[in-house]
């Protein structure tokens, strides 16, 4: 096995990990929320709130999980009217526009994450730093800019194949 394919099937379990996690957390902070709440009339404050991160966490995660088995949203109308050599062509141009997105992403979000953690921003409901929270943002974009690079140099016919209904 490559180095470049160990890397990204370890990209893989990192992905899976966060998401899996993330969501069993969530689920579970939720549900004692909603037993304390409802048979208690009791609650967790910041139960809310670190679940809003959670899912976000998740959410960004998930969007780089699904670009190698091309889950995300595409025109593929063009690929009735165009030749197999303008399909690679279009392929290829969305792919280095996801690149470019995913690196302008993690830039952006990083330099945000630094601006938090320059003012001291705190979590509403409880006495912690944003930054660790907002980190997610750049981690989550330069995943998906090492998936679109994945994209870029895997041959079209060992992608994980479409999996939407044809009929």
């Amino acid at each position: 096995m490559s180095i470049f394919r160990t890397f990204y099937t370890l990209l893989g379990k990192i992905e899976a990990a966060i998401i899996i996690l993330g969501m069993a957390a969530s689920s579970t902070l939720i549900f004692v929320q909603v037993v304390l709440r409802y048979l208690f009339s009791i609650g967790i404050p910041w139960v809310e709130e670190v679940s809003l991160y959670m899912a976000i966490a998740v959410t960004f995660t998930a969007a780089s999980a699904a670009i190698p088995k091309g889950l995300h949203l595409s025109l593929e109308v063009l690929d009735t009217f165009l030749g197999p050599r303008l399909q690679e062509l279009f392929r290829i141009l969305s792919i280095l526009a996801g690149l470019g997105f995913s690196l302008l992403f993690a830039w952006v979000s990083y330099e945000l994450m630094q601006r938090t953690a320059r003012f001291g921003q705190t979590a509403a409901s409880f006495d912690m730093p944003m930054w660790p929270i907002y980190a997610i943002l750049p981690i989550s974009g330069a995943f998906m800019a090492l998936r679109f690079l994945e994209a870029l140099v895997t041959p079209r016919a060992a992608r994980v194949p479409d999996t939407a209904q044809k009929g």
